[in-house]
Parts: structure tokens; C-alpha cells; sequence
């Protein structure tokens, strides 16, 4: 049975995430959304957070668990947020997923957004909209996974997803993905 991998674009608000055999086809999709509790008035900023980190953390361990996943490869924000609270935000996904890693026990890969962009996108400064067309050309497989890219309507968290896709598309020659791929 072909070993798989799990591709993550670690975000607080948006994680995308794509699970992939070794040869790269793309087996699910799917996208881990938490928002900010509304009822701000009787939840704690901190309790908020936590719970939000809870979520986050206990769906890509049921993921690793649910597809049987050999190695998590992570596009790993490297800076550039736009305020304190990105800033904030960033880092706590980071820690959430390196902590799926640690707990899972498995080998991770961690990749550049510029290391994605430029295997997906052909250069480091590739626009968002490239990495999307050029991960679709190398994965039309996803036009059966993402509802309605087929009729170019694509879902807004489906950015997430290629970027997930990218950093797969970055990692595939790493040496850990190499022993994978001759298991």
C-alpha cells in the first residue's frame, strides 16, 4: 500500500491541508477553519484562543490518524505579518502544528512560502493566482476534490489548499519522502 503524505499550510484561521501519495496524487482535501467566538462579551480572549489551538490541533491529528499518514510536510510562515496580533497568530499555528508532528511521532518537512511558490509557481515572487493555475495543471486531480473548480468558481479557502499542495510540490525530493517513496 502507498505510504501517505499530509501537506499543511499552517494558518490560525485558515489551515489548508492535502493528502497525497508518494507519487503526488492527491487523495482529500480540505481546509480547517476556526473563527473568533461572537459571544466576545462572555468568552475570554485567552479561553478563545485556546479552544480555537484545540480545534486546530485535534482535526490534523484525526487526519494523521483517519488516512494513515507516514510524514507531514508544513509550509512554515517565515515572517512578514502585518500586525502584532498576525504576528501572534502565526506563531501559534506554527507551535500548534509542530506539535501534531511531535505527538504524532512522524517525520516533518518544512518548507518556505518562497520554496513553495518557486516550485509551484515557477519563482519565489510568483503571484497567488500563478501558484493556484500551475498547482491545477500539476494536480487536475483537484478539480474532482475542490466543489465547483471545475466551473472556475473555486471556494475561498481553496488558496490554502494549493499552498498546502505547493509546499508538497517543494518537499517531494526531500530525503525523507525519498525513503517513503521506496518503502
Amino acid at each position: 500500500m502507498d505510504k501517505k503524505i499530509m501537506a499543511v499550510d499552517a494558518g490560525f484561521t485558515h489551515s489548508g491541508v492535502a493528502v497525497l501519495d508518494t507519487d503526488g496524487k492527491v487523495r482529500h482535501v480540505c481546509c480547517i477553519s476556526t473563527e473568533k467566538d461572537s459571544t466576545r462579551r462572555k468568552v475570554r480572549a485567552c479561553d478563545d484562543l485556546a479552544a480555537r489551538s484545540a480545534q486546530i490541533f485535534k482535526e490534523l491529528s484525526n487526519l494523521v490518524k483517519t488516512h494513515d499518514i507516514a510524514a507531514i510536510v508544513v509550509e512554515m510562515p517565515s515572517g512578514g505579518s502585518k500586525s502584532l496580533v498576525a504576528g501572534r497568530a502565526m506563531g501559534m499555528a506554527i507551535a500548534i502544528v509542530s506539535c501534531v508532528v511531535e505527538a504524532s511521532g512522524l517525520p516533518g518537512v518544512w518548507i518556505t512560502p518562497a520554496e513553495g511558490k518557486k516550485a509551484a509557481g515557477g519563482h519565489r515572487n510568483a503571484s497567488k493566482q500563478d501558484v493556484q493555475t500551475n498547482i491545477l495543471k500539476l494536480h487536475p486531480e483537484l478539480h474532482l476534490l475542490v466543489p465547483d473548480a471545475r466551473n472556475g468558481r473555486k471556494p475561498a479557502w481553496f488558496e490554502h489548499v494549493c499552498d498546502a499542495v505547493a509546499a508538497w510540490e517543494a518537499a517531494k525530493d526531500d530525503a525523507v519522502i525519498k525513503v517513503l517513496k521506496k518503502a
